[in-house]
């Protein structure tokens, strides 16, 4: 008896101390299993479950600036959903509940990174996997179908078992490749060949925000590196990323469609409270200011502002969660960050982590 109780208490202690690493592999490679539901998913409400009693020992809980505003957000977005449903401004209930629940999973995720062993080498190394794992997909991707398509382009991660989510993928590429100067070369390697444009802005975005911070060679040579690839790569893969610096690019093609969504969004939405989420269908917006705007309205974009500015302002010193915001604000220009599992769950980590650095 004594012998499977402490088999127990070192199970519970192993789970308990690389929750965060092991949840960070389970979002970056989990399936979806049911509509958007992600195997990920039930691995989030098995850690809850068994940490309960370790919440339940912890007393008066100090919540930072951020967190309140967080708080806040979550209780605006609920009350404005319920009241717009319930006046039928509002039709999609079970993409509010779904949207809902993103929201709240994000703030689980959260607290059970901030709660568990806050081991920063066993979440880094967890990231180190996940990057130089999709990168060697991406590699085998483009080349493989590159030779064997007659010379044809191939878009990384939009096909088998990352079918359709090449921009999601390299979101969370993005984000995780930003946690240490090493990462940051394999990752532009896989976000480029993703064709995520975003991705691979929001990239390059936090890259100089730590190269600039800490001048080390590694982030000298990576730029540099990157520089040549950009030019070696084959036209055909570089095509994507120039058709998107000429001008007339912004005025056609999938731009245009995506620039008409966003305006017929916010013409019909009321500014303060806006119509309440899963009102639309969130392909509709691809912006997650976009979306909060429109569905939660003005107060709800500056709760979610605040969110994460003030955090950025308390720890812009720490590389880690700066580099996460920055790519984050870049992302959400074009995606819908904060209810993407596989790019927001690996954010709550980082930042749940490094919660009182």
């Amino acid at each position: 008896m004594k012998n499977d109780l402490l088999c127990l208490k070192t199970i519970y202690k192993f789970l308990f101390e690389w929750s965060s690493p092991l949840l960070l592999l389970t979002f970056v490679f989990s399936p979806k299993i049911f509509y958007s539901v992600r195997l990920g998913d039930l691995f989030i409400l098995f850690f809850l479950v068994a940490f309960i009693p370790e919440w339940l020992s912890k007393k008066n809980i100090e919540l930072f600036p951020e967190e309140k505003a967080g708080l806040l957000f979550l209780l605006w977005v609920s009350v404005v959903s319920f009241f717009s449903l319930i006046i039928g401004v509002n039709c999609g209930g079970g993409r509010m509940a779904l949207t809902l629940g993103r929201f709240i999973e994000f703030g689980a995720v959260y607290a059970l990174a901030a709660t568990s062993n806050k081991n920063y080498s066993k979440t880094l190394l967890s990231a180190k996997i996940s990057v130089l794992f999709l990168l060697l997909w991406a590699l085998f991707e483009a080349f493989f179908g590159y030779f064997m398509d007659n010379y044809e382009y191939i878009r990384t991660f939009n096909e088998g078992f990352f079918e359709g989510e090449a921009n999601h993928v390299a979101g969370a590429i993005a984000i995780l490749a930003n946690l240490s100067s090493i990462l940051f070369l394999p990752g532009f390697i896989a976000v480029f060949f993703s064709g995520s444009r975003i991705a691979l802005v929001g990239l390059l975005a936090g890259a100089i925000r730590i190269f600039c911070s800490e001048k080390s060679r590694i982030g000298l040579a990576s730029l540099v590196i990157v520089v040549l690839v950009i030019i070696m790569a084959p036209s055909i893969w570089k095509a994507r990323y120039m058709d998107s610096l000429q001008l007339d690019s912004i005025y056609s093609g999938p731009h245009v469609d995506r620039f008409h969504s966003w305006k017929i969004a916010i013409e019909e939405t009321p500014v303060l409270w806006g119509t309440g989420l899963g009102s639309r269908p969130s392909s509709v917006y691809e912006s997650l200011y976009v979306m909060i705007y429109a569905e939660t309205g003005i107060v709800g974009l500056i709760l979610l502002i605040a969110t994460f500015a003030v955090r950025f302002v308390r720890q812009q010193n720490i590389n880690s969660v700066a580099t996460a915001l920055i790519v984050l604000s870049v992302l959400s220009l074009t995606m819908n960050t904060l209810i993407i599992a596989r790019v927001s769950l690996p954010l709550a980590i980082i930042l749940g982590t490094f919660r009182k650095n």
